[in-house]
């Protein structure tokens, strides 16, 4: 049985192969541009929320008393029978773009919430 091992250089690591005399490492995988992976675009309330920075947070909540379209706009975030956020949906892309009209957030970071992107 000793006769049928094969003596390994030590840059040698698992899943490298032996052709000839030749070790070689594996292929790299091919990696996935980032356009194409596909992002999620129903959140729960607080993943929903996390998609802003907390500056972003605070300025929003820290506007609530004396906005009244901000006030409400949390209100139903905060709905205990709101299960989901579709960033795709007209009424929550209306809201962003709100947000983006106070300067609570900028226009790109609307546009950047409306995808799904994380932070």
């Amino acid at each position: 049985m000793a006769s049928q091992f094969v003596s390994v250089p030590a840059e040698v690591e698992r899943g490298w192969r032996k052709q000839g005399s030749t070790w070689s490492a594996p292929e790299a995988p091919a990696e996935t541009p980032a356009a194409a992976v596909p992002r999620r675009t129903v959140f729960t309330p607080p993943e929903f929320l996390l998609l802003f920075t907390a500056a972003e947070r605070v300025a929003i909540r820290a506007a609530r008393p004396t906005n009244p379209v901000i006030s409400d706009w949390l209100a139903i975030l905060e709905d205990p029978r709101l299960s989901e956020v579709d960033v795709t949906r007209q009424s929550t892309r209306d809201g962003l773009e709100y947000l983006a009209s106070e300067n609570l957030i900028t226009p790109a970071r609307a546009a950047e919430i409306g995808t799904g992107a994380p932070l």
